[in-house]
């Protein structure tokens, strides 16, 4: 089955990720913010299956009976962080790239974003974090 996500760029990113274990970059997968339609989903498809669904309990503060039985059954672990939702908002996005190309007149947006971590197996500890995402020029 091909990817048929909400978002049009998330099968692209998988897909990827799923590429950096094939090469043995990285040991595992995993994913962020979705709820069970989205990774009931992600696992008909994925050739790889994520292994944790970080949830962000900034925005819900109970985690949904459904998606605790259903990553359960499937063997996915559930954890929590309090990562922003927008993690660039527009003027910080406009500084940074202003600064970096040294032009404040054009103004830009992404079209799509999204954020990676890794974690020191078996310790739990955050080793690098960071974010990839699609500029686009809006003026």
């Amino acid at each position: 089955m091909s990817p048929v996500f909400w978002c049009p760029y998330y099968g692209c990113i998988i897909k990827s990720v799923e590429q950096l274990v094939h090469d043995g970059v990285t040991e595992t997968v995993g994913v962020a913010d979705l709820m069970r339609p989205q990774l009931e989903e992600l696992l008909s498809w994925a050739t790889i299956k994520p292994m944790t669904d970080q949830l962000n309990l900034a925005h819900c503060c109970i985690i949904p009976q459904d998606l605790k039985d259903f990553s359960k059954n499937h063997n996915v672990t559930l954890n929590t962080h309090n990562d922003e939702r927008d993690i660039l908002p527009p003027p910080q996005l406009q500084a940074l790239v202003g600064g970096v190309c040294g032009n404040h007149d054009n103004q830009w947006g992404y079209s799509w974003a999204t954020r990676y971590t890794s974690i020191i197996h078996m310790r739990g500890i955050i080793a690098h974090k960071g974010y990839l995402l699609e500029l686009q020029k809006t003026q």
